[in-house]
């Protein structure tokens, strides 16, 4: 091969070898700078929305064991660690593993910490499906299920179980302390089970006339069979 023939050619190859290569690092460098500017928009945006979300002033419960029990007013900001060094720390028989301290606050939640002894008498009847947060309208059944995180909502309420009414044994002037149940739809409920025989769950009051699910809604806490 004759070079000093061949030069022009060879110097062009070249050229056409660098520009291709230059080309090729001002597309990927280019990429790269979107790809980078999107990422840092993203980090920003999630930074800026956490920044951004209103912290208000809550009321938030803590019972069993700790050192000091009680109602606190906390922020919504903060977790349930933060409302438990509050209250003084756990106690040291305190069973704290179904307890997600990392848990953001929300107003009326209700924290119960159980005694080791105590957790350990309920395993064996906690049903499998519980869930870390509780979210049932009597409070009472979610402790006894073992719950530690209780969200309490428009109807959640402490029923002590002997105050509850029992629509099989009831009479007409127990029915009526229910709201929403006067004369005529408690002796309807006391028709139904004459008739029917007793209920065998508290859902099937909606069977009876005059009993609509906006009742039963507020009345069903209240109720047992």
């Amino acid at each position: 091969m004759n070079i000093k023939k061949n030069y022009p050619l060879f110097i062009s190859v070249i050229n056409i070898l660098l520009t291709i290569s230059l080309f090729s690092y001002i597309i990927y460098e280019k990429r790269y700078y979107q790809e980078s500017i999107i990422e840092e928009n993203t980090i920003l945006n999630e930074k800026t929305s956490i920044e951004d979300a209103p912290v208000t002033n809550i009321n938030v419960e803590v019972k069993g064991y700790v050192e000091t029990p009680g109602v606190y007013k906390m922020s919504s900001d903060q977790v349930i660690n933060d409302l438990i060094a509050l209250a003084g720390g756990f106690k040291k028989d305190a069973y704290t593993s179904n307890i997600n301290l990392s848990k953001h606050l929300a107003d009326e939640m209700l924290v119960y910490v159980y005694s080791k002894s105590e957790f350990q008498k309920l395993e064996k009847s906690i049903p499998p499906e519980v869930t870390p947060i509780c979210q049932k309208e009597v409070i009472n059944m979610c402790i006894k299920e073992g719950e530690s995180i209780i969200i309490s909502g428009e109807d959640t309420s402490i029923v002590n179980k002997n105050d509850l009414i029992n629509i099989n044994t009831a009479s007409k002037e127990e029915l009526m302390t229910l709201s929403g149940i006067g004369d005529a739809k408690a002796q309807s409920i006391i028709n139904y089970r004459q008739e029917h025989g007793n209920f065998t769950k508290i859902e099937e009051i909606l069977n009876v006339n005059g009993i609509s699910s906006t009742i039963y809604d507020k009345i069903k806490i209240y109720l047992t069979v």
